[in-house]
């Protein structure tokens, strides 16, 4: 069904509008089937690659803004996001509303729902994986009988999403072949603002992004030697005049056009949140805006990630842990020693005082930290950071004892948790292949239940942790100002990236 959809909608000249529009529509409806949750999480990854659904979503957005349908657009492009993390996210909810109208379906669907997260994460052949999702469908099909759950789990409509824009702008940027079209939320109460930003094909934003890339390399920032790498030149042009370059390019023909919109429309400064797609994810987009810029910018993989955030009940009791490792264990000895851990794990826990704990180098195991991870609400992670490109959920934490993978992450539910700081390498990077679905750890810690992350695009300098802890209470906007101020060079302040509230 899938196949027949997406073959339907290349085939624009022989159909109607409404017509393609209902098959993009249909296409979406049946990729949660596509994407069978009996099936491993890397399984559904490689069903993602297999039947390119990032260009089936952008196609889709495209096609919708081609012929004006922008609400329908903004489903469109959420429907093309995160997929397997909003599955995750299904499973592990509670479902207030339906337990209070239909406690007998609603009590056989969560238990039905746990068993299946639970199974999902182990290698227990006796566990009928497709007997349990069966099942599973059978009860959302009982549900979507009663009146007011026709729409239970189903994708959202437009009315649901623009509450993502409840504390100010959310701004969606959807890449095609010959130009680049933003999307704009401007309030919970207003229809979507279309900007068409014509001179930004998908061949100059992968030049760009190959252009970030070779300059970064030339910092050796994807090696294991720091936080951050050294400089090593290869070739005549200055590796930060290249980043600024890009920057210079982002500002012009991608973030000012946006910031006049906003303007426009009675919006001058204060939070907005940017939830790009495609080659996108890869770019600093707040890196573009000027120094002096009242903006303070914020990134969400998903339009719903940042309603739910909004809707969580805060924790009562704040209490933090911070996890250290300077690097003394035989775990890490291909990982440069980080000295400034310790004076940053002292800074942020004087923050806090009484309410904080920390695990320092040996006290910080894997086990242990994914203990204080479920019991905590705000963590501080400061330690390597590593990016698998070859399997995305391979990422992790460099720990005394070995890696916090990005998996295990996404394997616990954290009700309770707020907020946490990654203060480690490439922990905001994603999968070049899976680019809508945020696999990276920044992402995989909002899946599992945190409110807010800030974690990094690409390596930092270790010097630089302490100095963005410090000042993260008031925000990482003003630490950003501050090393800007003081003319530390693009690359070492351009990572530094703010997730969800």
């Amino acid at each position: 069904m899938l196949d027949i959809s997406v073959a339907f909608t290349h085939e624009f000249t022989l159909f109607s509008t409404q017509d393609i529009l209902a098959a993009y529509t249909v296409a979406f409806k049946v990729l949660p089937s596509v994407l069978w949750l009996g099936s491993s999480l890397s399984n559904r990854h490689e069903t993602l690659i297999r039947n390119d659904i990032s260009n089936l979503a952008s196609g889709a957005v495209a096609f919708a803004l081609q012929t004006s349908h922008t609400s329908l657009a903004v489903e469109y492009f959420e429907q093309g996001l995160s997929t397997t993390h909003k599955q995750k996210l299904q499973l592990t909810d509670d479902y207030t509303h339906l337990k209070t109208h239909l406690p007998t379906l609603s009590q056989k669907f969560h238990q039905v729902s746990l068993q299946l997260q639970s199974s999902s994460r182990r290698s227990d052949h006796t566990i009928n994986y497709h007997a349990l999702a069966n099942e599973r469908l059978e009860l959302l099909a009982k549900i979507h009988q009663h009146p007011g759950f026709e729409n239970f789990l189903l994708p959202p409509k437009y009315s649901y999403l623009s509450q993502a824009a409840m504390h100010g702008p959310v701004i969606m940027l959807n890449v095609g072949p010959d130009k680049t079209d933003a999307l704009i939320i401007l309030s919970r109460s207003t229809l979507p603002v279309h900007l068409c930003l014509s001179s930004v094909s998908e061949p100059a934003v992968v030049d760009c992004k190959i252009r970030i890339k070779n300059s970064l390399d030339q910092f050796f920032i994807h090696s294991r030697e720091t936080r951050y790498g050294r400089p090593h030149k290869l070739d005549n042009i200055s590796p930060d005049k290249n980043l600024q370059s890009v920057i210079t390019w982002l500002w012009k023909s991608v973030v000012k056009p946006i910031f006049e919109v906003l303007e426009k429309n009675g919006i001058y400064g204060g939070r907005l949140w940017w939830c790009p797609s495609g080659p996108f994810t890869y770019f600093p987009l707040h890196a573009a805006a000027p120094i002096d810029s009242p903006f303070i910018h914020s990134y969400i993989p998903t339009l719903d990630s940042l309603i739910q955030a909004n809707l969580k009940d805060m924790p009562i009791d704040d209490t933090l842990t911070a996890v250290g490792i300077v690097g003394t264990s035989a775990n890490i000895k291909a990982w440069a020693m980080l000295p400034s851990v310790e004076g940053e794990l002292l800074t942020i826990t004087t923050l806090f005082g009484k309410k904080a704990q920390q695990l320092m180098d040996a006290q910080a195991t894997v086990q242990s930290v994914l203990e204080k991870i479920q019991s905590s609400s705000w963590i501080h992670l400061a330690c390597h950071g590593h990016q698998d490109f070859e399997n995305p959920l391979k990422s992790g934490l460099i720990l005394y004892d070995g890696q916090l993978e990005l998996q295990s992450i996404l394997d616990i539910n954290l009700p309770n948790a707020k907020f946490v700081y990654l203060s480690a390498c490439e922990t905001a990077m994603g999968d070049s292949k899976l680019v809508n679905e945020a696999m990276h750890l920044a992402g995989g810690f909002l899946a599992a239940g945190f409110q807010g992350a800030i974690g990094t695009l690409w390596s930092m300098p270790d010097a630089y942790g302490p100095r963005v802890s410090e000042v993260a209470a008031e925000g990482l906007h003003l630490a950003i100002q501050k090393l800007r101020k003081e003319d530390a060079p693009p690359h070492q302040w351009m990572p530094f990236v703010h997730f969800g509230i």
